[in-house]
């Protein structure tokens, strides 16, 4: 069973009285589609994956046809195209959003209350494959180059001339190392293993996994820490508009993310492109300088207004968790794009309250869970308003 993502549409609603909205049964107002790997999958090195049938989730709608692109080569975007059709008894509504899993941005490029068009870009999912010829020439270790590799780990293991056994990890850009130090007479050289490791850089990274430690005698290094299972950084996106592509958010976890619809381009308000203390950025990159250096984390430029910017720099958008609480950060272009809110906001027909008031135990701007909002209104373990 393929693990289900939590997909949302925010509607910027502000500060109002909580209203539900009739929705007839016969309509159908958002379309999910899977285009991912399953998350329980198993992988084997060097294994491509691309181009599988869409699946789609829910009632009242199916996929009536789909083609693709080429997808035989990782690190090369391709693009479905998709048709779906409403069963009978049901019609797509005037805003009907569509969420796509598994790609980095989804337009829809054609609508009607029975029909539904869009393309969906992706790439194919890749596990690094196996290192080989892994041997010791003199003072260096090599191997055999792992296409698509960014960079190489190296675990080297060895034993001090107590005879006590250690173990140290390297990482080199080269396929080669030199491991002199670990070969002297203080040190005896006991094996080596190692793994290709993917660029962190770019949106087909989130496709590749790092392979395996594999040691010189062909086997898998089971005794390296950080051995892990294929992880990929699997996102589903959401577009509503017609004719406007929607990007995944940034800080996606290795499982999967959350993201939120992006319907045209803009920034912060008064970003100076370019100004290295300040904002600078375009579309959806962003980044925050102080006196030339990149912030990272929570930035309050103009004392009032919070924003969040992941490790590298890059300021996030839509659901992110943040030491033990989430938090919405406006994911549409409107001129405060990436602002934290605050408030009762709406997110796929739910209502979710963000902490607007300072010194109650909750951090500012983080989502209630669990407890009576300040105007009385009760949310559950997952912040969703009790009275739906």
């Amino acid at each position: 069973m393929k693990r289900s993502i939590r997909n949302f549409l925010v509607t910027a609603v502000g500060m109002i009285l909580l209203s539900a909205f009739p929705v007839m049964a016969s309509e159908v107002r958002n379309v999910k589609v899977d285009i991912g790997p399953a998350s329980d999958r198993e992988w084997q090195a060097g294994e491509i994956w691309a181009g599988e049938e869409p699946e789609l989730s829910s009632d009242g709608y199916y996929l009536y046809d789909y083609s693709t692109t080429s997808h035989t080569t990782p690190k090369n975007s391709y693009t479905y195209t998709m048709d779906i059709r409403t069963e009978d008894g049901y019609n797509f509504s005037s805003g009907c959003s569509v969420s796509v899993r598994g790609a980095y941005e989804v337009t829809i490029t054609s609508r009607s209350s029975d029909r539904i068009r869009i393309k969906a870009k992706t790439y194919p999912y890749y596990t690094l494959a196996n290192a080989r010829n892994i041997h010791v020439d003199g003072k260096y270790a090599k191997w055999d180059e792992i296409k698509y590799a960014g960079s190489y780990d190296v675990m080297i293991y060895y034993e001090d001339k107590d005879g006590d056994d250690h173990s140290v990890k390297k990482t080199t850009s080269k396929a080669s190392i030199d491991i002199s130090n670990y070969k002297n007479s203080s040190r005896t050289l006991d094996h080596i293993s190692v793994r290709g490791k993917k660029s962190t850089s770019g949106k087909a990274a989130d496709y590749i996994a790092n392979g395996k430690y594999v040691r010189e005698n062909g086997s898998l290094d089971d005794d390296a820490e950080d051995n892990e299972d294929y992880t990929f950084t699997v996102s589903t996106v959401t577009a509503s508009t017609l004719n406007s592509a929607s990007t995944s958010s940034s800080g996606s976890s290795s499982n999967g993310s959350s993201s939120l619809s992006v319907n045209n381009n803009g920034g912060p308000s008064s970003p100076g492109s370019g100004n290295r203390n300040g904002w600078a950025g375009s579309g959806n990159d962003w980044y925050y300088y102080s006196n030339g250096a990149l912030v990272r984390g929570w930035v309050n430029p103009s004392g009032s207004d919070w924003y969040y910017t992941g490790s590298d720099g890059k300021m996030l958008s839509g659901w992110q968790y943040v030491n033990g609480f989430w938090y919405l950060m406006n994911p549409n272009h409107d001129g405060t794009y990436g602002k934290m809110l605050t408030g009762w906001w709406q997110v796929n027909g739910k209502w979710y309250y963000m902490n607007a008031q300072s010194g109650n135990g909750i951090p500012f701007g983080a989502m209630y869970t669990n407890r009576t909002t300040p105007d009385g209104n009760h949310v559950n373990a997952s912040g969703e308003w009790m009275g739906y």
